[in-house]
């Protein structure tokens, strides 16, 4: 893969094939803090009797687990390596969970993997440019859905890759390289009537400070 970003071509898994028929982005962990940043980035934090989780490519769930342990609120991860499924339900399972995180084994791009059904209010991702390239038509589609069905679109964070542009974060975390987006605006065309009617539509979250990282 070529990827004219040098803050990124270190990364040596970039251009290792990918083990798993379908997989689109190598596995790497997200750091304690980084969970904590996707969070901390949110407006609010998220409410469990509303917000729904969905961590795209989950590998050993430790994302959708923090959430679950510190906010309560419900998680889907889903990944195409059935081992890594695995650790993430049995880690649920030991953390007490289990009943909020649902993991499953597939690919997010799949005709089967239908978020209108999952209605996820926030969505997580550590995935590869290329990876996000593919992703894009299915959030913008998801988007457009819950904007007219629902009154409220997802808010969606990137971990270390961005979109590709005209899309533009919202948030930024420089120094974790964790990025927010408006999936209502996700070009950042600037100031829009209909825009402001959904976002004064979007779900209210709520929470507290309270919680811990789960050591894996």
């Amino acid at each position: 893969m070529d990827y004219e970003d040098d803050n990124i071509n270190w990364i040596p898994f970039l251009d290792e094939d990918d083990p798993f028929p379908g997989q689109v982005s190598p596995y790497a962990t997200s750091s304690h803090t980084t969970i904590f940043i996707f969070f901390e980035l949110l407006d609010s934090p998220p409410d469990s009797s509303k917000d729904t989780v969905m961590d795209l490519g989950c590998g050993d769930g430790r994302i959708l687990i923090w959430a679950a342990k510190k906010f309560g609120v419900k998680g889907v991860g889903m990944d195409i390596n059935p081992s890594l499924v695995e650790k993430a339900i049995v880690t649920a399972r030991e953390e007490g969970v289990s009943h909020l995180c649902d993991f499953k084994v597939q690919s997010f791009l799949d005709d089967e993997c239908d978020f209108t059904k999952l209605a996820p209010t926030i969505i997580t991702t550590y995935l590869t440019p290329k990876a996000l390239r593919l992703l894009e038509p299915k959030l913008r589609g998801y988007a457009k859905f819950t904007m007219k069905e629902w009154g409220w679109v997802p808010k969606l964070l990137t971990n270390v890759f961005r979109f590709e542009d005209p899309w533009k974060p919202i948030k930024i975390s420089p120094a974790m390289n964790v990025f927010m987006y408006d999936l209502i605006d996700p070009y950042q065309t600037g100031p829009d009537p209909e825009k402001d009617k959904f976002l004064e539509a979007t779900v209210k979250r709520g929470g507290d400070d309270t919680g811990f990282l789960p050591a894996f």
